[in-house]
């Protein structure tokens, strides 16, 4: 029955975990069936979406610091995060960033 309800949820990689405390037979197949179906819905009420992106990082090498500050604004605008940065004779960038953005 949980299976059933979050195959029902339109949801993806989510698990839902249901413990029972109590082994004995006195709620019978239909209520288990009652009481496992009910939990994973009040899980899922509960619950936050949150919606998975695939992401690619991209690697920028030999940046010259006058560039640095025009193109970190335009960088995290975008949605993109500065994952590493490396500040020598030049700075050196690792940009996670939407795989549809990438192209």
């Amino acid at each position: 029955p949980m299976l059933a309800v979050l195959s029902g949820s339109g949801l993806g990689d989510c698990t839902v975990v249901v413990t029972r405390y109590f082994g004995g037979t006195k709620l019978g197949t239909g209520g288990l069936v009652k009481a496992y179906t009910e939990a994973t819905q009040a899980a899922l009420l509960e619950a936050s979406v949150v919606e998975k992106v695939e992401k690619v990082l991209i690697r920028v090498d030999g940046l010259d610091y006058q560039f640095y500050s025009k193109i970190k604004g335009p960088i995290e605008a975008m949605t993109a995060t500065i994952e590493e940065e490396q500040f020598t004779d030049d700075i050196s960038l690792v940009i996670s960033v939407e795989e549809s953005m990438a192209e």
